[in-house]
């Protein structure tokens, strides 16, 4: 789309003005280009949910796409976005514990998600636990 404000400004405050007790929004940050993740950094940079997240203050407002703990961090207190994990869930079944501690994520092996396979436990429920220190 050549211009995504009209649209967006108006499905936005449309659910503003008609649904006053929408609790939030939770955008997923455009960082995936067919199997290819983008530059997470780059792309937040001049993020295309910033519009959503203005038209739709003060009300929580939840991000999720290719954040680690460091971006996510930046992120939440630059922007005040809530932050959510999708992918990472699956290769760091520790999540929480990572991030709580700076601990590296695991990388996920994206050709074993969701596509119809035999089901082995190959890519989820494989993927190692964090040491704990």
């Amino acid at each position: 789309m050549k211009d995504p404000v009209p649209q967006y400004t108006d499905v936005i405050t449309r659910i503003r003005d008609l649904y006053p007790d929408f609790s939030y929004i939770h955008v997923v940050e455009p960082r995936v280009d067919g199997s290819t993740t983008r530059n997470a950094v780059n792309s937040h940079q001049a993020s295309q949910s910033d519009l959503i997240r203005d038209l739709w203050a003060p009300r929580p407002f939840i991000s999720v796409g290719a954040f680690d703990r460091k971006l996510g961090l930046e992120v939440a207190e630059k922007k005040g976005h809530l932050i959510a994990y999708g992918r990472p869930f699956i290769s760091n079944p520790d999540l929480v514990y990572r991030l709580k501690n700076n601990l590296p994520l695991a990388k996920g092996n994206r050709a074993t998600y969701y596509g119809p396979r035999n089901w082995t436990p190959e890519g989820y429920t494989d993927y190692p636990v964090a040491v704990q220190a």
